[in-house]
């Protein structure tokens, strides 16, 4: 029931048209696009918030690995709703960006695919976090 709920998450993440969201970095994007800069582990300055800012997608360094999670932005401990990959921790420096071709990638440092999400045929341009999560 998890598993089917986190991809229900990531997918209604994936694909929101009209949703605006932020980029947090020197400068601000409205969407995560395939043009986009990644988001990297370990570069605390890069996640995107929801509109509210109630909650945040990117990395969340947990002593041994960094985990891309979705949290609760604006609780002091961050509780995490949804993660990828299950209990697997990404090392510093793995990136997750949106593909032009409609994929969700998660490589390590080395480009090597550590997880992904693939919508065949979905024409995906860009991922949004909604205020409710997704």
């Amino acid at each position: 029931m998890f598993k089917m709920a986190a991809s229900c998450v990531l997918l209604g993440l994936m694909l929101l048209h009209g949703a605006p969201l932020l980029l947090v970095r020197a400068q601000s994007y409205r969407n995560l696009t395939s043009g986009s800069p990644a988001i990297v582990a370990g570069d605390t300055n890069t996640y995107l918030l929801s509109p509210s800012g109630e909650f945040g997608f990117g990395f969340k360094d947990m002593g041994s690995g960094f985990l891309l999670a979705i949290w609760f932005e604006k609780i002091d401990l961050r509780t995490v709703v949804w993660s990828a990959n299950g209990d697997n921790l990404a090392p510093q420096g793995s990136k997750v960006q949106l593909t032009k071709d409609g994929r969700m990638l998660l490589d390590d440092p080395s480009g090597l695919n550590i997880w992904s999400v693939h919508r065949t045929g979905s024409g995906l341009v860009y991922a949004a976090l909604l205020n409710s999560g997704i």
